[in-house]
């Protein structure tokens, strides 16, 4: 699923990976051990603040977490607290894990 993946940087805590993934373009995630967080860093670029898309990524977010999803393919907000942010028209996504179970948050069997 992904190619090339390795770390890039790592100090206090905190590594940066960079791989290959869809399309075989670059995407960087960064953990930060400290703060129990994943974070892909410039996941969407070029991503105009309110697009459609934009709005549609908001909503996607929402709805895998809500209460009205089956356990099993949802995030369990008492378990991993997600943020969006889209800083001058590039958007990124993080992953807050609030217990040490990782695997909830990176596993994918919510998508």
């Amino acid at each position: 699923m992904f190619r090339s993946f390795s770390p890039i940087s790592s100090a206090d805590g905190k590594t940066e990976f960079k791989f290959n993934w869809l399309w075989n373009q670059p995407f960087h995630l960064g953990f930060d051990e400290k703060r129990k967080t994943l974070t892909f860093r410039r996941l969407l670029p070029n991503l105009p603040v309110g697009s459609p898309i934009e709005v549609d990524v908001r909503a996607f977010l929402d709805e895998v977490a809500s209460p009205q999803r089956p356990e099993h393919r949802r995030l369990d907000r008492a378990r991993i607290v997600i943020r969006y942010s889209n800083q001058r028209g590039t958007a990124s996504l993080a992953f807050r894990v609030l217990d040490a179970d990782f695997a909830h948050g990176v596993s994918g069997r919510w998508m």
